[in-house]
C-alpha cells in the first residue's frame, strides 16, 4: 500500500492506484492540461475515503509506502478509469497560447481601458 499525498490531506491506494495516478499527473503536466479524478482508497486511520484530486501543470503529489497488502478491493475499477484516461504524451491537447490582436475584440473600446489605468 501507498500514501499518496496531495495538498491538503492524504490518501491510502493499492500500490499500481498509486503509480496510475501519478503517471496520469505527470503526463498531464506535459502536455500543459488538467483532468479531475476521484480515488477512492483509506484514511491512514484505516476508514473508507476518497479524494477528488486535480491533476495538472502544479500538481503536487507524492507516494510512500505504507504497511498493508499491495491492493484494495476497489482498485480494479480505478485502475480501469485512469487506464481509460491515459492517451499518449504526444497526443493530449496542448492548449493555443498566443497574442491576441485588438481587431480579435471589434467590440471592446480599448482606449478607454488605457485612459482608466492612467496610461
Amino acid at each position: 500500500m501507498k500514501v499518496l499525498r496531495y495538498a491538503g490531506g492524504s490518501l491510502v491506494v493499492g500500490d499500481a492506484v498509486a503509480h496510475a495516478v501519478l503517471d496520469y499527473a505527470r503526463r498531464l503536466a506535459v502536455a500543459r492540461t488538467a483532468d479531475t479524478v476521484v480515488v477512492p482508497g483509506l484514511t491512514e486511520s484505516g476508514g473508507p475515503d476518497e479524494a477528488e484530486l486535480l491533476l495538472g501543470p502544479t500538481s503536487q503529489l507524492a507516494s510512500s509506502a505504507a504497511g498493508g497488502p499491495e491492493s484494495l478491493p476497489g482498485d480494479a475499477a480505478t485502475l480501469a478509469d485512469l487506464a481509460a484516461r491515459r492517451v499518449p504524451v504526444g497526443s493530449l491537447v496542448q492548449p493555443v497560447v498566443g497574442e491576441q490582436d485588438a481587431d480579435d475584440f471589434p467590440d471592446l473600446d480599448f482606449e478607454i481601458w488605457s485612459a482608466a489605468d492612467g496610461a
